[in-house]
This record gives C-alpha cells, sequence and structure tokens, in this order.
C-alpha cells in the first residue's frame, strides 16, 4: 500500500475520530456507538498498512500518525469519563432504590403497605 492510500486511511480515521469527539461533548450516544465499530475497522486498516511499509513512511505519514494518536487518546479519555459517570449514577439509582426499599409506607396501626417500585428504581435493574 502506497503512503498516498494510508494517508487517505488516516485522513478518513481522524476525521471520524474528529465526529466521535463531537458526539462526545454532545453527549449523542447513539452516535457514538454506531461510530465505534467503524472506528476499530478503520484503526485496524491503518495500522496494518503502515506495519507493512517498515519505517518507509515520509515525516508527513509520521505527522498524521501522531495527530490520530493524539486525538484517539483524548477521546479515549473523554469516553472513560463519560464511562465513569454511568457508573457513578447507577450506584446512586441503586442507593435510592435501597433506601427506598428500606423505608416503606405504614398504616396508622404501623403494618406496613406494600407499595409499587418508583419508577427510579425500576429502571435501575
Amino acid at each position: 500500500m502506497s503512503n498516498r492510500e494510508i494517508g487517505k486511511l488516516s485522513s478518513a480515521l481522524i476525521a471520524l475520530l474528529e465526529q466521535e469527539s463531537k458526539a462526545l461533548r454532545k453527549r449523542n450516544y447513539e452516535l457514538i456507538a454506531s461510530l465505534a465499530h467503524h472506528k476499530e475497522k478503520l484503526a485496524e486498516a491503518v495500522e496494518l498498512a503502515v506495519s507493512r511499509i517498515a519505517g518507509g513512511g515520509d515525516d508527513a505519514l509520521v505527522e498524521m500518525l501522531s495527530m490520530i494518536n493524539e486525538k484517539a487518546k483524548r477521546n479515549a479519555e473523554q469516553l472513560a469519563a463519560v464511562k465513569q459517570g454511568f457508573l457513578d449514577a447507577r450506584r446512586r439509582i441503586e442507593a435510592i432504590a435501597e433506601a427506598e426499599a428500606k423505608s416503606g409506607l405504614y398504616s396508622a396501626g404501623g403494618q406496613r403497605i406494600a407499595a409499587a417500585r418508583s419508577a427510579v428504581a425500576s429502571r435501575s435493574v
């Protein structure tokens, strides 16, 4: 594969990483998920192509690969933060559901009244 073809693949990957970054900033989770498979395939193609030239790349290609690496790292950090946010939110919801289960409703005579679980607790499962 020529450096030009690798450059085209790399440019496509850079554009996709930029699209993913915008989706992360907008919290567009559907778009993030839809880009994941395409990003993985493009990254594999670039990696394979670069490995085949074994050191014969020019400075522009090296710079482009460095840019891809930086964008990918930045997106990975943002994805990790999003994941942590989801995990934190789930823990908070589970804590609310647990507290709700312990509190409950009681009659004037002190008998526990069965009540439906709240929508928040039901969605956390």
